[in-house]
């Protein structure tokens, strides 16, 4: 993989850093090749990957939120990359932090892929619902890369709400079938994985998931769940950064909660 220095793409990349005089670095985007053609941008301190394929005469961005006031450091690194093609824009959902610059970028020439519309450069996308009611799981056959959206976010806990224990399983067993043993894994948010960290991340999940029906079938109240020490080490595992504190006391209640109501609506076993 490629860093591509910010001054080599114009006017986002020189951004002076936070000094004594209390300046704050401006809006930038990060540019990294993962690939012949592919790169995988983010905006400075917004932890969305976004994706970048350049063909000859169209190129294809994925996810193209870097944070609103970052937009136009977006737009302008992608036509250094991209020079007169067309760019077209595919989302792996529709949630602000990932569909969030469509509008802009549309409106400075970029096209967003209809639904129904067929992918440009050979890309194919597959429909599940895991962590929305539709995500869609982004396929680059000629990179061996697949972009997940958030069923997969290798940076925090998951978020499976909108399918389930059923959906996430289903969403990851697609993953899983597409591409080879070398595919790259382009999580939401976080470092790119191999297939080997999805199965991880969901066996954890599962893990999550099962400590949770024994304790609440055990009449276990959240704040005592939230003090189990199998909890608190499965939790754990989902820390890729080694934050301190990785999950906040209001995050882990809310998690808690949210995974219960799975439970109570079906989506859990």
């Amino acid at each position: 993989m490629r860093k591509i220095a910010a001054c080599a793409l114009a006017a986002l990349l020189a951004a002076p850093s936070m000094g004594a005089a209390g300046e704050q670095e401006s809006p930038h985007v990060e540019v990294l090749e993962i690939g012949a053609g592919l790169y995988r941008l983010n905006g400075n301190g917004y932890s969305t990957n976004i994706g970048l394929l350049v063909g000859p005469d169209a190129a294809v961005l994925i996810d193209p939120s870097p944070g609103e006031a970052q937009l136009e450091a977006l737009d302008e690194a992608v036509r250094a990359l991209t020079a007169d093609a067309t760019v077209w824009i595919v989302n792996t959902h529709d949630h602000p932090d990932h569909a969030g610059g469509n509008d802009y970028l549309a409106s400075k020439g970029m096209r967003v892929v209809a639904d129904g519309e067929p992918l440009p450069l050979g890309l194919t996308r597959v429909d599940v619902i895991s962590h929305s009611a539709r995500d869609r799981l982004v396929f680059l056959p000629d990179h061996n890369v697949v972009f997940v959206g958030d069923v997969f976010d290798n940076s925090w806990h998951p978020t499976f709400y909108a399918g389930g224990v059923n959906g996430l399983t289903d969403a990851v067993e697609t993953i899983l079938a597409m591409g080879d043993a070398q595919t790259l894994i382009v999580p939401g948010h976080g470092a790119p994985a191999d297939k080997t960290t999805l199965r991880a991340f969901h066996r954890n999940t599962l893990n999550w998931v099962g400590r949770l029906r024994t304790l609440h079938a055990q009449g276990y109240s959240i704040d005592r769940i939230m003090i189990d020490p199998g909890v608190l080490e499965i939790v754990a595992r989902f820390d890729t950064q080694s934050r301190d504190p990785f999950l906040p006391e209001a995050g882990l209640r809310r998690f808690i909660e949210r995974t219960l109501a799975l439970r109570e609506h079906g989506g859990m076993p």
